[in-house]
């Protein structure tokens, strides 16, 4: 099991909770999880796991804290 945290407008993917916890296989990229999850890509600002960045080809593990940050836009 893997816990999962969503800030921003990126909540209303996880029906409106902003954290959870998931299974996913051994092996599962962080890309691969963001599509189960029905969490665009384009959306997806960065993602930490245990609290260090990591890019999307990251192969999660049991046990990972795994925190999603959305696009920052400003003008």
């Amino acid at each position: 099991m893997v816990t999962i945290k969503t800030y921003g407008y990126l909540s209303r993917y996880m029906e409106d909770k902003d954290s959870g916890t998931f299974s996913f296989p051994d092996g599962t990229t962080v890309l691969e999880m963001l599509k189960v999850l029905n969490i665009p890509d384009s959306g997806v600002g960065f993602v930490s796991v245990n609290g260090k960045m990591v890019d999307k080809n990251y192969q999660i593990a049991q046990g990972d804290e795994i925190k999603i940050f959305p696009v920052v836009m400003g003008g």
